[in-house]
């Protein structure tokens, strides 16, 4: 008799490991669009949001792999009478200014990498973002983007921050995706954000087929990482019928510290211990059994009160 089964796929991007799991078409009928029909919402708008969300987990992939602690989140400004007058000029003039910056970085022997988006603000004030690798200091990107834009003295100067030290970088591919999705209405452009060619691309590290008992049980971290409680994700797609599960692991890395519940700060293996242990209970309280059409239910939301570096 043939076992049903579902498939494990591992993905590794830098410090982080996303898990797929999903029901192949080729493993049988018994898990048809049929059977799942009353349960799912397939109208073109949860059709939209579900590949949204397949993209923003792509883009936090190549983001995750290529981008490290440290490297810089920029957004680029302009002064309000010396904005161009179109977003393609936009695009235009922050392709070149790219041309110049990489060639900057050549000059140090370095290579520019790159995820790039322009996009309006709420004032309606157009701006780019830019994730970039650190080689230059950011008095010099600084000048730079001055003299290319023709800014004044006074002109607001680009804004740095460091990319964060766990280099899980999820939240900012929502971001980015968010205001691709804000300026370009009708989303029909599929470069809604553009990156450099030489990125490296996350690589299955894994992929097993198991038997559907095992579809019950509740994700766990392996040794050296955590589950960020905030992505996992677990539903029917609706574009297949079929159920699916995601979650992301976070390697812990040395300087890993966090506060625990009485406001005491815990480093290294203390900290690691600790962290896991809440984001383990978590996810417990919040996995239920599967439902009678066979989905898993997660219905948490993860607020922890507990800092992390």
């Amino acid at each position: 008799m043939k076992r049903e089964m579902y498939r494990r796929r591992l993905i590794k991007a830098g410090n982080t490991i996303d898990v797929e799991e999903t029901y192949p078409t080729q493993f049988g009928d018994c898990l048809t669009r049929e059977r799942y029909r009353s349960d799912i919402n397939n109208t073109p708008v949860a059709m939209q949001m579900y590949n949204e969300e397949i993209a923003i987990r792509r883009l936090t992939r190549t983001i995750n792999e290529n981008f490290v602690p440290n490297d810089f989140w920029v957004t680029l400004h302009y002064e309000k009478d010396n904005r161009p007058d179109t977003l393609d000029e936009a695009k235009a003039q922050l392709s070149s200014f790219i041309t110049k910056l990489r060639a900057e970085y050549s000059k140090l022997g370095q290579e520019l990498k790159y995820v790039k988006c322009t996009a309006f603000g709420s004032r309606g004030g157009i701006h780019h973002h830019l994730i970039i690798n650190r080689a230059l200091d950011t008095r010099i990107i600084t000048e730079l983007w001055k003299v290319h834009i023709k800014a004044s003295i006074k002109a607001r100067p680009p804004h740095y921050i460091e990319m964060y030290a766990n280099g899980e970088y999820s939240s900012l591919a929502a971001y980015i995706f968010g205001q691709a999705r804000k300026t370009d209405t009708e989303f029909k452009n599929a470069r809604h954000w553009v990156c450099s060619r030489n990125l490296r691309k996350p690589q299955i590290i894994k992929q097993e087929d198991i038997e559907e008992i095992k579809w019950k049980e509740r994700p766990t971290a392996i040794k050296g990482y955590y589950i960020e409680p905030d992505s996992i994700k677990a539903g029917c797609n609706p574009n297949t019928g079929r159920p699916y599960l995601f979650y992301r692991m976070v390697k812990i890395h040395s300087g890993f510290t966090c506060y625990d519940e009485r406001g005491r700060k815990l480093v290294g293996k203390a900290a690691m211990i600790y962290y896991r242990k809440i984001t383990n209970q978590f996810i417990k309280d919040n996995w239920d059994k599967l439902n009678p059409d066979g989905n898993i239910i997660f219905k948490g939301e993860y607020k922890s009160e507990v800092r992390r570096n």
